[in-house]
């Protein structure tokens, strides 16, 4: 009878384990797309060849909610007129 509880102890622990398993998995998956989803707007807007601030282009990157600190500094330094690096 020990044995059996013993079991169903271990049964319900590698349940538990398999359930937090999935969630990590789903959330390393959606951490990915929105990763992926970042880096792409980032490389939209370095490829735009712009030097100078452009409130249309700060506009749409605005609407697609691709504002992150590292997005920020790269539209604060086209607005300020600092060259980025290949300009």
């Amino acid at each position: 009878k020990r044995r059996d509880q013993e079991n169903e102890e271990i049964a319900l622990t590698v349940g538990k384990l398999r359930v937090e398993l999935e969630a990590e998995k789903q959330r390393a998956k959606v951490l990915f797309m929105e990763n992926a989803r970042l880096k792409s707007g980032i490389a939209g807007l370095i490829h735009l060849g712009i030097r100078y601030a452009d409130v249309e282009v700060m506009k749409i990157a605005g609407d697609a909610q691709l504002s992150t600190p590292c997005t920020d500094s790269i539209i604060n330094s086209i607005a300020t007129g600092i060259r980025i690096k290949g300009d």
